[in-house]
């Protein structure tokens, strides 16, 4: 596995959280925040960072709302942190 990426989700607050709790199940930007008690912003924040590295992709459903969900890349990397 990457280094680096495995570096970047350790470093980052909440990183690991989002992608465990995607893991679970796809959630919505607002879902998350109050799952993880933090604001909405920090949230879109990682969830921008988490899918410019490719571990997690959105979807729009019904007009605006977008739902996230784990990549291949980002079950792997999950799989290997839980290692």
């Amino acid at each position: 596995m990457d280094i680096d990426l495995l570096a970047f989700i350790k470093d980052g607050s909440y990183r690991l959280e989002v992608l465990e709790e995607l893991n679970k199940s796809p959630k919505m930007p607002s879902e998350l925040a109050e799952t993880l008690d933090t604001h909405r912003s920090s949230i879109s924040r990682i969830l921008q960072k988490l899918e410019e590295k490719g571990l997690i992709k959105s979807s729009k459903r019904e007009g605006r709302t977008i739902i996230y969900v784990l990549t291949d890349k980002g079950e792997k990397l999950l799989k290997e942190l839980n290692n």
